[in-house]
């Protein structure tokens, strides 16, 4: 050892010494620490807490009046408590509120709520292509939520246990009535919205029962009719008006409604099929689509052949090349324009053909169809290319190559058209293609006390769109008749997902979905055999067994309610593993039993919050540093659930409670 060694630590202490005794001789000062500053940047965050907890308080459930629903829902966002389920879905219908009385077992209760936007819960609980499922965030976990499924739920529990319309009880009745063109699911929700605001709401429908293409076009194996007839019956019962068989512009015409009603809404859709103009379409055994589902459907007869051959890769194409097999078809073809990756028709339908035995001839169009002695014997289809141009615009573009298909039916899945001769005359004023002009949020279509809902507003488009769109039209059909303005000032518009509830913070991948989640999987629902079904009307989906759809709504996590529900998420995420959380799951009931954070360990970066489903978690810039030892860095469920005390000024930040 050398010996500068020996002295430099006692250089030090008299240095220190020193510096303590120059310290000692100087008179006292105090130093006051500033505020944390108000102003910090975004990404800054500090130290973490939560809202609530799981059986602290429960979600809320949007459940309003027609007149009152959008200021609820606008309250809702202002107060970031929208969650993706409800803010994606086209008609707001509230299913974090459906799961979280499912998993209370009150599915009773979650069906008439769900009926306030989503009027035929059990029919879209069977043919919804379920938007909501899509921004689900459980899907960040593992799957989403069968909210779909859990509509039929409800149905089956209230069909089976209550029998009762529900919520629509002494109503005062209005004298203003209000006729309706169209039972299909627009017209059902203008009427449904009315009659709860104490209109005399008044159907006419041409066909012998309601309910639109849900009667008419939707396959029985996807739909069963007495399930759509009890939710219409409902529907009359609570005190809407329905005349079937009465063709507007045949048995009676507009200006006749138009002068004894005090308002007219048409709601007919795009009720007719559409072909392709070419050669040999005209001919027997060329079906549109519409034309085709009606005719089996109504049972009116679809003789199709030994072979079928359906144009098209959307959900009405799939519709018709399974049906096909159920009408006597030995062979169900179904050509596109589309790779299996682009098809536009929901993966539950393309599968659902393909276990059935439909053969898929992906990117092949239709040339023309071959027409002997007046049969047809084939189609010439042709291989594309590519399908849009350097623009982005809808241009396909063909290889040259070609073949030939032996079949004796061709039907064409490519488009609807309108069926609305009875609106010339009335001064509606249309654009180049022959739709007519109209707001598509209001129902305005510029001719005094007349209004078009659903399809006719939007354009052809899903059932729960056009349910969406004609409760804002029933609200416009209000307005007019109390001579109040129907746009702005005054009406608060339909809530637009904002990102806050549909961004992707991290999603799993296919080979990274965890299967340790709390809640498990989602539980698949039980289907017929598809070589047994391809030749009957028998139901593909078979229903959920007894509990299982309890089990399903407890999966839910509740978004945006503020509620820490012990999804484990922020957990998963936190790169220094300084947040424990574990949770009573029992497969029925799942809480919080602990929260645990090390702040000693926390980075700060905020990955827990950006990620929590809830939107629960809170980095907040007022917290004590000031601590005894470091064990007081801990910080258990209790202390996470402090009360912000901070600036009023970070209050008033975005991003801050």
């Amino acid at each position: 050892m050398k010996l500068g060694d020996i002295f430099r630590p006692w250089t030090s202490i008299l240095k220190g010494t020193g510096e303590t005794l120059k310290q000692m001789m100087e008179p006292p000062t105090t130093i006051q620490y500033p505020r944390e500053p108000a102003q910090v940047d975004a990404r800054w965050r500090g130290p973490l807490r939560y809202r609530g907890v799981m059986d602290d308080q429960d979600p809320p459930v949007t459940d309003a009046g027609p007149l009152e629903f959008n200021e609820l829902l606008n309250e809702l966002h202002d107060q970031q408590k929208v969650a993706p389920c409800i803010g994606g879905c086209p008609g707001n219908v509230d299913a974090r509120g459906q799961n979280a009385l499912v998993a209370a077992g009150r599915e009773v209760e979650a069906y008439v709520n769900t009926r306030r936007r989503n009027i035929l819960p059990a029919v879209l609980g069977y043919v919804c292509p379920a938007p909501c499922e899509d921004v689900c965030r459980r899907s960040h976990l593992d799957d989403p939520i069968a909210i779909r499924q859990l509509h039929r739920h409800c149905y089956e529990v209230y069909d089976r246990e209550v029998r009762r319309p529900g919520h629509l009880k002494n109503l005062v009745w209005r004298e203003e009535k209000v006729a309706i063109i169209g039972a299909g699911p627009a017209g059902l929700a203008v009427g449904y919205d009315l009659i709860q605001m104490g209109y005399r709401a008044i159907i006419y429908e041409r066909e012998e029962i309601p309910g639109g293409l849900l009667v008419t076009s939707v396959p029985l194996y996807r739909l069963p009719r007495d399930v759509v007839a009890k939710e219409i019956e409902d529907l009359v019962e609570m005190g809407l008006e329905i005349r079937t068989g009465v063709e507007v512009g045949k048995d009676i015409t507009l200006e006749e409604l138009r002068q004894t009603h005090d308002a007219v809404v048409v709601a007919v859709g795009y009720s007719a099929g559409r072909k392709l103009p070419l050669p040999g379409a005209d001919a027997p055994g060329v079906w549109s689509a519409l034309d085709f589902l009606y005719a089996y459907t109504m049972d009116k007869g679809c003789d199709v052949g030994d072979t079928v051959v359906t144009i098209g890769g959307g959900d009405v194409a799939a519709d018709c090349s399974r049906s096909a097999l159920r009408c006597g078809a030995k062979k169900s073809i179904q050509a596109m324009l589309e790779i299996r990756e682009e098809m536009p028709g929901q993966d539950i339908e393309v599968e659902g053909a393909i276990e059935e035995g439909v053969h898929l001839m992906h990117r092949w169009g239709p040339d023309s169809v071959i027409v002997e002695d007046g049969q047809v014997t084939g189609i010439k289809l042709k291989k594309i290319s590519s399908r849009f141009d350097e623009t982005g615009k809808w241009n396909p573009q063909f290889t040259g190559q070609s073949k030939i298909v032996k079949c004796d039916t061709v039907i064409f899945a490519v488009g609807q058209r309108l069926n609305i001769d009875f609106l010339k005359g009335t001064g509606v004023k249309y654009d180049d293609v022959g739709r007519p002009l109209v707001n598509p949020v209001t129902g305005e279509c510029g001719v005094e006390g007349l209004f078009l809902a659903g399809d006719l507003a939007t354009g052809p488009k899903t059932i729960i769109i056009a349910m969406g769109q004609g409760h804002e039209t029933a609200i416009s059909v209000h307005r007019h008749i109390q001579g109040e303005p129907i746009s702005e000032p005054g009406r608060l518009a339909p809530v637009h997902p904002p990102e806050y509830y549909l961004q992707e913070v991290y999603q799993q991948s296919s080979d990274e979905v965890l299967t340790d989640t709390p809640g498990g999987r989602r539980r698949p629902m039980p289907e017929a055999d598809p070589k047994l079904r391809r030749n009957t009307n028998q139901q593909v989906e078979l229903g959920w067994p007894k509990g299982v759809g309890h089990e399903e709504a407890v999966r839910c996590m509740r978004c945006q309610t503020h509620v820490c529900v012990a999804c484990t998420m922020c957990a998963r995420v936190c790169p220094d593993n300084c947040i424990a959380v574990e949770g009573y799951d029992t497969g029925y009931v799942r809480r919080v039993t602990r929260y645990d954070f090390v702040m000693e360990w926390c980075c700060f970066c905020g990955l827990c919050e950006d990620i929590c489903p809830t939107q629960t978690l809170d980095l907040v810039a007022s917290f004590d540093y000031a601590r005894r030892s470091r064990k007081d860095l801990f910080i258990d469920k209790d202390t996470m659930a402090r009360p912000f005390e901070g600036p009023e000024e970070i209050l008033d930040r975005d991003g801050w409670p």
